[in-house]
């Protein structure tokens, strides 16, 4: 698929979740969106404990994200930006 542009992790999810600012984005729609704004590199789609790659650094990056208020995990799996709440 081809990508906006290459952007950092972190700044390709935070698009995802901008364009579903008016609702909650599930874990699966961040995986299927992300490759709009970052290139999914052969390393990335490689497996690693039965998922992706790539998989693996979102769920790091959302976790580091919840952390500094960034990010709200409203239900398992579940997120939506902090900023949309205020």
């Amino acid at each position: 698929m081809k990508h906006k542009d290459n952007l950092t992790w972190r700044e390709a999810i935070l698009n995802v979740l901008l364009d579903h600012e008016q609702t909650e984005v599930t874990l699966s729609q961040i995986y299927s969106e992300i490759s709009h704004y970052r290139e999914l590199t052969p390393n990335d789609l490689q497996f690693t404990y039965g998922q992706r790659n790539y998989t693996h650094k979102i769920r790091r990056i959302l976790t580091d994200m919840i952390r500094n208020n960034e990010v709200i995990r409203t239900k398992k799996g579940t997120y939506v930006l902090n900023n949309r709440l205020k």
